[in-house]
């Protein structure tokens, strides 16, 4: 399979999860077609931990042996090659990779899921009898590798990914995981398994584990009925391995079942004797595993918990749940200066079931009003002090009075009296004498309105609240956003653009370059001998290295330079308006800053060395790649003349320059 761009950048600018040298080493030789088992198990034998692994899967209820095996040379004949492969493989990730530097990655959880799912692939094959049993356990622990990639390739960049991904269904997750790294887990599972020489089978079962259509599998390929046995596996780990499940994950774990051809009366005891198998095999690896109940007991341990929810939420005090509209008691305020219309006017009120507030004239009803609020107000027009449609205009205009509705009581007609009251901010307004059938009539119709006005409130309220909510999440998501952004442009150990930040930036500069005719040059840089560095005294060394080599070249030339690390002990500088004579004397600056450097590290002073190659750009350089390319021959002349020195591209070498110093 053609290894993707995005793959290959990732592979050659970040550490990825790798098999040990004897995993590495059975594997090329499994997939030689001469290599004898005798030869195979000689290998193994050279490593310890694979060996006591091997032997004790081969004598674990997992393998089915009727007879314990002792020696490493029959335990590989048993199992044969492409399963001992593909064991070695799974233990020697395993063992090597427990932990890492990506804080928001659960590396336990991660080895215990995957061992549940591994569990669960093996049973499912030889339960439908559609794959070997061995090699889908294998395929299910490593089938999730991707994860553990990108958090070794981008601890602090997939930590900030993890707290949108956590919140999100698993089709969500692998779409931000797109967005933020340009590849997903299982894509890039896939791809390092791949790498590894794995049959294309599995490759593309693993490709497609979270896409398959979960109906009915008949007549499906191969790969396909692979990843449905994937896909299931994955959902009966995640029940496994999760504290408290629900009910609804659980009908989905049978659902799947069924769509694979395992009947509900049967899936149970399958299931049962995974969960079993999981502890066991838990031993063989020394991963965690935990007590979980048979199927039928999850499943009453989910209804129990739904239970006692009902039954908290019943006894909860408030007998009216926060969705249920209280009960509405409209109140009405009546003003009149006449003590009998106010008597027959409440009475009518009161048995239209209203709460009634009354004043004797227009400035206490207004003092009522701001005490005690009342959405309907009925009030005389013509009263000693404040007149009915003065007190309509003092309501109206006054700010602490909320909405209220306004009826005028009169005995005047006419067109000029009712625009007055309008006019004056008066809802409606009732003749003396009225009805109570004519009253009820104008009351209905204001209750109408209140109610329409109340709601328009509150969900104005509910529109703020959540609007102020929207807005913090954006907040938030536009802080993750800002982090996600710099982690995944940065290299971790250094604190410079990384491979993909400079080829994005390169881009720019030479748009720039086109749209104004700039010089453009650029400096490959290479540390020399740091692989002897590293192989003598740890990478922990060779990291601090790194990290000094990339201050010196941040601070040693100019601001306006773009210093990148492209991955390993390979630099590139970005050098926009700048001949190939300005970008040679920076980078022999660099070179000697590099050369005089002291590291202390456990004792000992570490230096080392750079070798630079200068080019800029031509017409010649069709494209930016031919740019780069440039360099490259530079600095690699410079390597071939000694090292430690500053080459220049022949095409755009300085007249008289020499071609190393």
């Amino acid at each position: 399979m053609k290894r993707s761009l995005t793959y290959e950048r990732i592979r050659e600018g970040s550490t990825l999860p790798t098999p040990t040298g004897v995993a590495l080493a059975i594997l090329r030789m499994a997939s030689t077609e001469d290599t004898r088992i005798e030869r195979m198990a000689a290998v193994v034998e050279t490593d310890p931990a694979i060996s006591g692994r091997l032997l004790q899967f081969v004598n674990s209820p997992l393998a089915g042996m009727t007879r314990p095996i002792s020696s490493v040379s029959m335990a590989v004949r048993l199992l044969g090659m492409r399963t001992v492969k593909i064991l070695a493989l799974g233990f020697s990730l395993v063992s090597t990779h427990r932990s890492g530097r990506c804080e928001g990655f659960d590396y336990e959880s991660f080895w215990s899921n995957a061992l549940a799912r591994a569990v669960g692939s093996r049973a499912l094959a030889q339960h439908l009898r559609t794959s070997d049993p061995d090699e889908a356990f294998t395929v299910g622990l490593l089938s999730k590798i991707g994860r553990l990639a990108l958090a070794t390739a981008f601890p602090e960049a997939y930590t900030h990914a993890l707290e949108l991904i956590d919140q999100m269904s698993a089709e969500e997750g692998l779409s931000v995981e797109r967005d933020i790294f340009e590849i997903d887990h299982n894509t890039l599972a896939s791809e390092m398994m791949a790498d590894w020489g794995l049959p294309d089978g599995i490759v593309q079962a693993v490709r497609l584990q979270s896409e398959i259509d979960t109906g009915p599998a008949d007549g499906t390929a191969c790969p396909e009925k692979l990843a449905r046995i994937l896909h299931l596996a994955g959902a009966m780990a995640n029940v496994l391995t999760t504290e408290a499940v629900g009910e609804p994950a659980l009908h989905n774990l049978v659902r799947r079942a069924g769509a694979l051809g395992l009947r509900s009366d049967g899936f149970p005891a399958l299931f049962d004797g995974i969960r079993e198998q999981w502890k066991q095999a838990g031993a063989v690896f020394a991963i965690s595993t935990r007590d979980v109940p048979p199927l039928a007991g999850i499943f009453a341990q989910a209804q129990a918990r739904r239970t006692a929810l009902i039954e908290e939420a019943a006894r909860t005090p408030d007998t009216q749940p926060p969705w249920r509209p209280q009960a509405h008691v409209p109140k009405a305020m009546i003003v009149d200066d006449d003590p009998d219309s106010i008597r027959l006017l409440k009475g009518h009120l009161v048995a239209a079931g209203y709460e009634v507030l009354t004043a004797s004239d227009g400035q206490e009803g207004l003092r009522r009003l701001l005490s005690e609020s009342a959405p309907l107000l009925i009030t005389d027009w013509m009263m000693p002090g404040m007149s009915g449609v003065e007190l309509c205009r003092a309501v109206r205009g006054h700010p602490e009075i909320d909405f209220t509705y306004i009826i005028v009581l009169t005995g005047r007609t006419g067109e000029d009296c009712i625009v007055e009251a309008f006019d004056a901010g008066a809802d409606d307004y009732l003749v003396k004498p009225f009805s109570q059938r004519e009253l009820r009539a104008r009351l209905r119709a204001g209750d109408r309105i209140i109610r329409l006005t109340e709601d328009l409130r509150k969900r104005d309220h509910e529109t703020h609240c959540f609007n102020a909510k929207l807005a913090l999440v954006n907040s938030r998501l536009m802080t993750v956003n800002a982090k996600l952004k710099r982690v995944a442009t940065t290299d971790d150990l250094t604190g410079l653009l990384n491979r993909r930040a400079a080829l994005s930036r390169l881009t720019e500069l030479w748009a720039a370059s086109d749209r104004h005719g700039w010089t453009l040059s650029c400096i490959a840089v290479d540390l020399d001998h740091f692989k002897t560095i590293n192989d003598t005294h740890g990478h922990a060394a060779g990291d601090l290295l790194l990290k000094s080599a990339a201050g010196i070249l941040r601070s040693s030339g100019r601001t306006e330079d773009v210093v990148c690390r492209m991955g390993g002990d390979e630099f590139l500088i970005l050098c926009p308006e700048t001949t190939a004579a300005t970008a040679q004397a920076a980078a022999e600056r660099r070179r000697k800053a590099v050369a005089e450097d002291r590291i202390r590290f456990a004792g000992l002073e570490l230096m080392t060395t750079a070798t630079f190659g200068v080019a800029q750009r031509t017409p010649d350089h069709a494209s930016l790649d031919d740019l780069l390319k440039a360099a490259d021959e530079a600095l690699y002349a410079g390597k071939r003349a000694g090292a430690n020195c500053v080459c220049v591209a022949a095409e755009t070498r300085p007249p008289h320059a020499p071609v190393c110093r």
